[in-house]
């Protein structure tokens, strides 16, 4: 499993980082502080999770950037502040699989990556 984490706050990408090692032990992680790093992450590696805060610098073109990756990539969000309205809704068009808040519960979070994946086995069966 190849995920990529991106939120501009080393201290974030850390925690999310120990999330992913209960779900995934043998995750390879890649860190991105900035959506140019992710940009530059995602064309020279192939990734099956990416979790991008709403706001890290350059998330200006965050949807537009989720538009053409969402096809063969799950795609979470996550902010520090409830995500506004219409905003959450173009993202959840456009495919990305789940939103979270940062003050969410080490449960919740955990849940959210498992359900992410558990919609796969279910098609498949």
């Amino acid at each position: 499993m190849n995920i990529l984490i991106a939120d501009e706050f080393l201290i974030y990408r850390y925690v999310i980082k120990s999330y992913i090692s209960k779900c995934w032990p043998n995750a390879r992680i890649v860190e991105a502080g900035n959506l140019q790093e992710v940009v530059a992450n995602v064309i020279e590696n192939s990734f099956d999770l990416l979790i991008l805060d709403v706001h890290m610098p350059g998330s200006q073109k965050l949807e537009e950037f989720v538009s053409r990756v969402i096809k063969g990539t799950k795609v979470i969000v996550f902010s520090e502040y409830a995500i506004e309205t219409n905003k959450a809704k173009r993202l959840t068009d456009l495919g990305v699989e789940a939103m979270l808040l940062k003050s969410a519960t080490s449960k919740e979070v955990v849940e959210s990556f498992q359900a992410v994946f558990a919609e796969d086995k279910m098609k498949s069966a």
